[in-house]
């Protein structure tokens, strides 16, 4: 927002102001004039010399006190000082070059910087004359940190300037985003805790059913671990259904997480009931998922991840160490 106001309409606001809230500007415009000088300088120095902008000085009109080096009366002057000789001087911004040998095309890049602060300074008092603050758009957090200048522009009730609302936005949505990721980060613990406590519930239960026997040098499995979900009607008559990514991994995880070793019924209990895995059955009761994962099952026995071996209808799967 740039807003170019005559000097008099400067004058007039600034004096309409608290005594705090004028030392705040004042101050703040010196401190960025002598920032806008000295980030120019310290780019060009071999070019520039070396040159400090030690004040900045509004006479409040052109007085005979304030003098450029040429002799004319100044209101508003700029004070530097040689940071080789010590030498102080004093002049007027159209006197920069001449009095200090900075080639003419720094001294536009210095002059930018002070008008960048100029027009801030302008900003803030069209808006103080419009009676625009800004403070209404946001309602703070008080965990959020906001920069000590927007701080001093609140306590001291003075506008917020554009890049200071942006940079409240900015910081606004950090937080929200940061929030939001806690709430998920939480909520998605508290899935996981709820799904480890009914795999472990599963396991307790089932486990206490299984019954593994070694019986001439191989392995029998039986499990009397009953399925105690009633498929409705409308289910159980369904299409075969195929396993999906998500059961892929639930059967990873269930390898990895509860047991090395499962009948592939059992399994399929495991997906219908904690996976929403398809719960339709066939006339023998067989569940419809049976064969689809089996399918894949027997694809990890393919590349040596799986053992498996027959028992009586049904298979054992179990993983190689």
């Amino acid at each position: 927002m740039k807003s170019y106001l005559t000097q008099s309409e400067r004058d007039e606001i600034l004096s309409s102001l608290s005594e705090e809230q004028r030392l705040y500007l004042v101050e703040e415009m010196k401190r960025g004039k002598q920032t806008a000088f000295g980030n120019v300088l310290a780019q060009k120095r071999n070019e520039s010399g070396n040159w400090e902008l030690i004040d900045y000085i509004d006479g409040g009109q052109v007085s005979p006190d304030l003098k450029c080096e040429c002799g004319r009366s100044l209101r508003f002057q700029y004070v530097i000082r040689d940071l080789g000789d010590k030498r102080i001087r004093k002049f007027g911004i159209q006197h920069f070059e001449e009095h200090t040998g900075i080639p003419p095309e720094i001294v536009r890049e210095i002059k930018k910087g002070f008008q960048k602060i100029d027009y801030e300074l302008d900003e803030i008092f069209s808006k103080i004359k419009d009676g625009l603050y800004g403070y209404s758009s946001f309602n703070f957090d008080s965990k959020i940190q906001l920069p000590t200048d927007i701080q001093r522009h609140f306590s001291l009730k003075l506008p917020l300037l554009e890049r200071q609302i942006k940079k409240i936005k900015e910081l606004l949505n950090q937080y929200h985003k940061q929030e939001l990721e806690k709430q998920r980060l939480k909520l998605s613990q508290e899935l996981k805790s709820e799904q480890q406590e009914a795999i472990r519930n599963f396991y307790n239960r089932t486990n206490k059913n299984y019954k593994v026997n070694n019986i001439n040098n191989g392995s029998s499995y039986s499990s009397n671990y009953q399925y105690k979900h009633t498929p409705h009607n409308n289910v159980s008559n369904s299409n075969v259904s195929t396993v999906n990514k998500s059961i892929e991994e639930a059967i990873e995880y269930y390898f990895m997480n509860v047991a090395d070793e499962v009948s592939a019924l059992d399994l399929c209990y495991f997906l219908i009931e904690h996976f929403n895995a398809d719960c339709g059955t066939y006339s023998t009761g067989r569940p419809k998922i049976y064969a689809d994962v089996c399918s894949y099952l027997y694809s990890l026995c393919n590349v040596k991840k799986m053992n498996k071996r027959k028992i009586a209808n049904d298979f054992v799967f179990s993983k190689v160490h």
